[in-house]
């Protein structure tokens, strides 16, 4: 039996795919039906005389009792064919109704994978299957055949959404955000649009030497995920490694703009975002995130930009999520803020209470409690651009410690 949706190989009483999460109706079910109708065949094993009972006579007797011994042996071989499927079953055969057990005894099928799971420090070569890949002579020969060959990967792998309007969207995109390459099919045009304008405006806030982001791809998140930044080593060729940064956008929800204005807008009411943002800040909050990246690497004087020194990308990548620039910066922006309220005759402020100004989610905490600051970040710059000077105290101050970081490494 195979999926119908995406036609890998399955048990024939599975309940879903262990592949891509298709559940299986009953009436998929193809082998319960033949089982079924084995069934009905053999169901009286007991077989009585009458059953197999013929008209007699000195002409045909011979001819009936070879019709009974065929019978008989016909029975008999499909009793034995019943048997074999049925121990096979027992053998093979996991409840997939209950995905722990499932799971348990079947933990390399991509239904059991965490989708949170990230593996930072596997650096196996890119698999490229039938693509060609040769090695390099320099790292920018390599990586521009790396970027070629993933394209390629993408385009083919989404044959049904090649068309024009989504290649003159993407060459577009890449132009003005000086991007490596984009996939955004099945995206809303008219939010990619506004998105390269909003964007353009961010880079103007933050200019720095190198572009923040490489390339936007589309992909299927949990429905309240907008989008999220990623930095991914993705292959290596003698002495040169393919590193790229990415931001995923939610094909769920980025594909009707008019959706994705009505989801955004209820979390705006909730403030869970900062005042006067927009549904294409979301994307703006993601690039804040690479600018928070960016940083850590120039306070680390890290190498990896061009794509030579995995061991400078492990460090630059474990000092990002430990929140090192973030959390001091917050922290900083928290003090200035509040020497300046005690200035004023006004009682200082907690720093959550100054978080939560800015946003919900910028005072977003872990499973374990703790601040997420590289939100907090995210959140303010998203803050100051959409407000200015008008945003919130601790936004304009962490704007303003970012800008003196930036000419501090040069920036």
């Amino acid at each position: 039996m195979y999926c119908p949706k995406c036609g890998n190989n399955l048990n024939d009483n599975a309940m879903f795919c262990p592949k891509c999460g298709y559940r299986v109706s009953p009436d998929e079910r193809t082998k319960e039906i033949n089982i079924g109708i084995l069934k009905d065949i053999t169901g009286n094993l007991d077989l009585k005389k009458e059953d197999l009972k013929v008209e007699t006579s000195s002409k045909n007797t011979n001819n009936n009792g070879v019709i009974i011994a065929c019978a008989i042996i016909v029975i008999i071989a499909l009793i034995i064919v019943l048997l074999i499927i049925l121990m096979s079953n027992k053998k093979e055969y996991v409840d997939t109704s209950d995905i722990e057990k499932y799971c348990s005894q079947n933990r390399e099928a991509e239904i059991c994978k965490d989708p949170e799971e990230v593996v930072i420090n596997d650096f196996d070569p890119l698999y490229f299957g039938d693509y060609e890949f040769n090695s390099s002579p320099s790292i920018d020969a390599f990586t521009k055949q790396v970027v070629a060959v993933l394209k390629q990967k993408e385009q083919d792998g989404n044959k049904a959404c090649n068309n024009k309007k989504y290649e003159d969207l993407n060459k577009k995109i890449d132009k003005e955000l000086d991007l490596k390459y984009s996939y955004t099919c099945g995206i809303d045009v008219k939010y990619m649009e506004n998105l390269s304008n909003r964007l353009q405006q961010f880079y103007r806030l933050h200019p720095v030497k190198e572009k923040l982001v490489d390339s936007y791809l589309v992909g299927n998140r949990e429905a309240r995920v907008y989008a999220d930044f990623t930095t991914k080593v993705i292959g290596q060729s003698d002495n040169y490694y393919a590193y790229l940064r990415r931001i995923y956008l939610n094909v769920n929800l980025f594909n009707d703009y008019d959706l994705l204005s009505k989801t955004y807008q209820m979390d705006l009411n909730a403030k869970f975002h900062p005042d006067n943002s927009r549904p294409e800040d979301v994307i703006v909050h993601e690039t804040a995130h690479a600018l928070d990246y960016y940083i850590t690497i120039r306070m680390n004087n890290a190498n990896i930009l061009v794509g030579d020194n995995i061991t400078d990308y492990q460090n630059v990548h474990n000092t990002f999520f430990n929140y090192t620039f973030s959390k001091d910066l917050v922290e900083r922006a928290t003090k200035n803020v509040n020497e300046r309220l005690i200035s004023q005759g006004l009682s200082p402020k907690t720093e959550e209470e100054l978080r939560i100004e800015i946003s919900g989610y910028a005072n977003q905490k872990d499973d374990n409690g703790n601040v997420i600051y590289a939100e907090t970040f995210a959140e303010a710059m998203v803050d100051y651009l959409s407000n200015g000077n008008n945003a919130k105290p601790l936004s304009v101050e962490m704007y303003k410690l970012t800008q003196e970081k930036l000419k501090e490494l040069g920036g």
